[in-house]
């Protein structure tokens, strides 16, 4: 009995010392590579995947197509409708992320010999503008909103002026929890010093963002630098695409140096997929969401005057249901071009305007109802085709995106959940 409890006493010892040395050996290893620049055990266990917006998704169609295709959406503040906004209102409680640039850019234009210049000044009333899009997405997204504070392209002194002047409302969105980024321009501030300005200018530590455009004038080395120094839980590489060819060496110089930064970056997916060829008018080859967009038509068309079914977003209307009762689906200027086309006089026009389910089934002088009189009945099977394609355009632009970009490394991200309705 004794022995064998030796026996096992042994056993655990000798499994005990193969365990230590095992770590031992890990621990030696991460450290040789760390100290030779590389990641080898670290980079595998704590290396995030990035997280890639699809910028310059400032229509309905476009929003709920990435949602869909589990693309993060990112969008620019003065671009966005009224029906923009309610759809990104939309994504609230789901997995979908979204990217709000300020749209700085195109205040200043990019110039081969030097810094850029300002050519179209953006004033404060339409900062202060584009800041109220920011709360109010702030309030109903919270931390699935990323936004880019408030900058002056390629100058360091004024981006800092900006920062300073806007800092209440970018700390009252990061109370929210709303991700503020800061653009680190280029200068004679190194990045890591003028981060720390940012920092100390907004009253809290933004997410640094490094502007990669074409004229990307920051270095994968320089990114490198920056995250062994700073060590941020996040970076964002402002205008880098998930395709871009110079893509992986900013992500590992990043990682590199801090492997657990999480890397977000964005760039307009839809520019590159859309075009048609001007001797034939199809899709061009390589513009897949043109491609896309020509067969969902095709095949809506076919079914025009059925309804439509999206099962997150509604339906598109019914035919049968809706050519009856023009009040629930024509506007104002609808009502008024039907009243045209019909020929209508201007007593039995004022009539329609007034009530125009009733109109039709009243009376006409020749005692047929109004419903079956042929010019209204095709003016209204005009209008209501127009109102019914306004409607589809979102449903058929969600679905063209999904096919186009089935595949795409941005795509599948997140399985999204399904969206609350708005209130």
């Amino acid at each position: 009995m004794i022995q064998e409890l030796l026996t096992r006493a042994r056993m655990a010892l000798e499994d005990a010392a193969g365990l230590r040395g095992i770590a031992k050996g890990l621990v030696q290893a991460h450290t040789q590579h760390v100290h030779g620049g590389r990641l080898a055990l670290v980079g595998p266990y704590q290396r995030k995947a990035p997280i890639i917006f699809a910028s310059g998704s400032n229509r309905p169609g476009d929003i709920r197509g990435f949602h869909k295709a589990g693309i993060h959406v990112g969008a620019a503040a003065p671009d966005l409708s009224e029906n923009a906004m309610q759809e990104l209102e939309h994504l609230a409680g789901t997995g979908t992320m979204v990217f709000l640039d300020s749209g700085a850019f195109s205040e200043v234009e990019e110039r081969p010999d030097g810094p850029p210049v300002v050519v179209k000044p953006i004033t404060d009333d339409e900062w202060r503008r584009r800041l109220a899009v920011y709360r109010r997405l702030g309030a109903r997204l919270k931390g699935q909103l990323y936004v880019v504070a408030p900058d002056l392209v390629g100058d360091q002194e004024q981006t800092l002026a900006r920062m300073t002047h806007y800092a209440g409302e970018m700390q009252a969105l990061r109370r929210q929890g709303v991700h503020v980024l800061a653009p680190i321009q280029f200068g004679a501030l190194s990045p890591s010093a003028f981060y720390w300005k940012a920092t100390w200018t907004l009253g809290f530590p933004p997410v640094p963002a490094f502007p990669l455009k074409k004229a990307a004038l920051w270095s994968p080395e320089d990114l490198g630098h920056f995250a062994e120094l700073v060590k941020p839980p996040e970076i964002h590489l402002l205008g880098l695409g998930a395709k871009s060819r110079k893509g992986p060496a900013y992500l590992d110089a990043i990682h590199e140096a801090s492997p657990a930064t999480q890397i977000s970056q964005d760039s307009n997916l839809i520019a590159s997929a859309v075009g048609r060829d001007k001797a034939t008018g199809h899709a061009a080859p390589g513009r897949p969401l043109t491609a896309a967009q020509d067969a969902v038509r095709d095949e809506q068309l076919e079914g025009w005057n059925r309804e439509i079914e999206d099962p997150e977003f509604g339906a598109a209307g019914d035919y049968t249901e809706e050519i009856a009762t023009p009040s629930a689906w024509a506007g104002r200027a609808a009502l008024v071009q039907i009243a045209t086309e019909a020929g209508l006089a201007d007593e039995e026009a004022r009539a329609w305007y007034r009530d125009p389910d009733g109109f039709l089934q009243e009376e006409q002088d020749n005692g047929a109802p109004w419903y079956l009189e042929p010019r209204l009945a095709q003016a209204l099977d005009n209008a209501w085709s127009r109102e019914r394609q306004e409607r589809l355009a979102p449903t058929r632009k969600a679905s063209a995106i999904q096919r186009a970009f089935k595949g795409h490394p941005a795509a599948g991200q997140v399985r999204p959940r399904k969206a609350r309705m708005t209130a």
